[in-house]
């Protein structure tokens, strides 16, 4: 319902061109806020506090807000409550690994995030070092994580 609405309005923008062929500016305006509220998506610099495990950690979004969650969307890395003990294991040395890749008090940047959560904000995204690298993608060259497509888990016990 939503993308109909945008897609009308463009068609609407597309047609009320001015003397000059130009689209209005205002309805350019309206299409890209538009587009911007329906996929909430961007791009956010965070402040890294508490490491939860293998693919997630607290961070200070600003300085009046209480820290938050934040998930790498790429990588689906293995949990410290997992089912059988080599799982638990290899989730103890990615949260480990986690920890040393993003120390408490850096700042990264969290491209692709989109809000998630109705009681408590989370944030979900790729966490981007400031040296240019997917922390999602180091978890999983180093075996840590595996690729996560938003759906399928991977099973860690054999």
């Amino acid at each position: 319902m939503v993308v109909r609405t945008t897609i009308k309005s463009f068609l609407i923008g597309v047609n009320n061109l001015d003397v000059m062929g130009e689209v209005t500016m205002k309805y350019l305006f309206g299409i890209f806020l538009s587009l911007i509220l329906v996929n909430g998506v961007y791009a956010k610099s965070v402040t890294v506090g508490t490491i939860v495990d293998g693919d997630t950690f607290f961070a200070e979004v600003s300085s009046d807000e209480n820290p938050i969650g934040v998930y790498l969307v790429n990588v689906d890395a293995p949990e410290l409550n997992g089912k059988c003990q080599s799982e638990k294991d290899l989730a103890i040395t990615a949260k480990q690994r986690l920890e040393e890749l993003l120390p408490a008090g850096s700042v990264v940047e969290v491209k692709n995030a989109k809000e998630t959560g109705k009681r408590h904000k989370r944030i979900r995204g790729n966490v981007i070092l400031s040296d240019g690298r997917d922390v999602g993608e180091i978890l999983i060259k180093e075996n840590l994580g595996h690729s996560f497509d938003g759906v399928h888990r991977y099973s860690w016990c054999k």
